[in-house]
């Protein structure tokens, strides 16, 4: 162990009392600093490791407790909800909707959700992320939810329009392109050639699929190798299956 300066056992720091000591904190680079149990006032039994030096800044105060109340009291005056039969839709700080199945509102209630730049809803904890969809989802570390309907639906978080899965599998489902001019995914006009060049992605590599006069011709070919290399994660399946998913929904949820 290191040897500290100031032994910190029997000290409070916010809601955390030092117990004792324990084994050093090392760095990824290999430094050492000295690291401390405490047990937090709010009556969670499990003791907290802290680094000496987070408790005298006051970077760390809780167990974590202390950042859950603070998000449920901004999400007091942040976030309204209007329930119905089976879903809630909920209104971030902003006034932005989203909605949610019912079941899942014990979830994600005490949390302050704000619609990002990227059009995700988010909350935070200290200097953690959170993300409503991966809550709701349960989502383990290393996978990804998408949204089946697209990047439009992203403020639709019912789990009938979310799915886990892998970073690859989520790229298939991807709508065309702000950049791209001809409308269609992986379909463009090239200059020099004065064809529409045909291309996809596959597993992280770029594969041309060939170059043709006729853009239809080589909107078929594209949407024919979307079927086959993606399937059920291409973005016309996705679409198809958000589409049966919300039959009997319309006009409740955008």
């Amino acid at each position: 162990m290191v040897r500290v300066k100031e032994d910190l056992v029997g000290k409070t720091f916010g809601r955390l009392t030092v117990v004792r000591q324990c084994e050093d904190y090392v760095s990824p680079k290999g430094s050492r600093k000295a690291q401390w149990e405490c047990q937090c006032s709010c009556g969670n039994l499990d003791l907290v490791k802290v680094v000496g030096r987070h408790l005298k800044t006051g970077n760390t105060n809780s167990c974590g407790c202390y950042q859950k109340d603070r998000a449920r009291e901004t999400q007091k005056s942040g976030n309204k909800y209007e329930r119905y039969d089976n879903y809630i839709i909920g209104y971030d700080s902003n006034g932005e909707e989203f909605y949610i199945d019912a079941e899942d509102f014990d979830k994600i209630k005490d949390f302050c959700w704000i619609k990002n730049k990227n059009g995700y809803f988010t909350s935070r904890i200290g200097k953690e992320t959170i993300w409503l969809h991966r809550i709701i989802m349960d989502c383990p570390s290393g996978m990804v939810v998408d949204h089946i309907g697209g990047s439009d639906t992203k403020n639709d978080n019912r789990k009938q329009n979310l799915r886990i899965c892998t970073n690859y599998e989520n790229s298939m489902n991807c709508a065309n392109k702000k950049n791209n001019t001809s409308g269609v995914s992986g379909v463009h006009w090239e200059k020099n050639t004065r064809k529409w060049c045909v291309r996809i992605r596959i597993k992280g590599k770029r594969v041309v699929l060939g170059r043709f006069e006729s853009f239809d011709e080589a909107v078929k070919v594209r949407k024919e190798a979307e079927e086959k290399y993606f399937g059920e994660w291409s973005y016309d399946n996705s679409q198809k299956l958000y589409k049966e998913n919300n039959k009997g929904d319309e006009g409740e949820v955008a």
